[in-house]
């Protein structure tokens, strides 16, 4: 079979893949039931509250393109396409944007991300981001230069335990999905413009496939736990939870809040 029929029939089939199964695969939680079955899991696993996700960007390289050159020449040096991703502790992938060149920095697309509007005025529920984005109300980033010992260095050590699932989904994807490590052999035609759960899932053709994925580690078995809990909550109330008002309407954190109620267990309680 020729490159030219294989490209075209990978087209076909991940478009295929796409319009039927990419809204049951890939989806950002929305509903408060939602919210809560992952936020629920984030508890059991790491003992860390109201965490509906783990964000990261990765660089996938890309030959050089004969447009804008400059904006996909990223900081390391090669031309890239810089994806940010968000994944549950299970490893299923939220959100993937893949619009933005290499040249734009992770903080830059968040600002511009839909999942970001998303979120926005949620005091409920955040996402854990590394120290590359801001510190807001739904993205909470580890203290820097805590101290050994102190409670802020066990909170930013339980807080990195716990965003690494986002590093483990990458290493996982990359793994499986070699091209996503390697330079693309022939020019780009289809255009990376979406979040690929928000607004119809029309990015590049080798990340159209990886929009539809529940990643699982080699040797894992994926049990398919946060779909079964949400079968089985089904519509039930969910039971009332206090706002630990853990940020400020700035974004700063109340650190000596944050890390007291942290450390004495507080943060055993789920938030929805």
């Amino acid at each position: 079979m020729s490159q030219q029929s294989i490209s075209r029939a990978i087209h076909e089939i991940t478009n295929a893949i796409i319009s039927t199964f990419s809204e049951q695969l890939v989806h950002f939680p929305r509903t408060a039931l939602e919210k809560h079955v992952i936020k629920q899991r984030f508890m059991e696993a790491r003992g860390f509250p109201g965490v509906i996700g783990a964000i990261d960007c990765t660089h996938v390289e890309i030959l050089r393109p004969t447009l804008e050159e400059h904006n996909y020449l990223n900081r390391k040096g090669y031309h890239s396409k810089n994806i940010q991703i968000v994944c549950d502790h299970d490893l299923n992938i939220l959100n993937i944007n893949a619009r933005f060149a290499g040249a734009s920095h992770d903080s830059y697309i968040w600002r511009n991300s839909l999942v970001r509007n998303d979120l926005e005025g949620d005091r409920h529920s955040w996402l854990l981001g590394d120290s590359g984005y801001p510190q807001e109300p739904w993205l909470i980033t580890p203290i820097q230069n805590a101290l050994p010992g102190s409670p802020e260095r066990r909170y930013t050590d339980s807080h990195i335990q716990t965003r690494n699932c986002v590093e483990r989904c990458i290493g996982v994807l990359k793994g499986r999905f070699l091209c996503l490590s390697n330079p693309r052999r022939q020019k780009l035609k289809m255009p990376w413009h979406h979040d690929c759960n928000d607004e119809g899932l029309r990015d590049n053709l080798f990340i159209q496939p990886l929009n539809c994925l529940r990643l699982v580690e080699p040797g894992k078995a994926f049990s398919g736990r946060l779909f079964h809990r949400l079968k089985t909550l089904g519509t039930k109330e969910l039971p009332y939870q206090p706002n630990l008002d853990v940020l400020s309407w700035d974004g700063r954190p109340k650190s000596d809040r944050l890390v007291t109620r942290w450390h004495h267990g507080a943060e055993r309680i789920p938030l929805t």
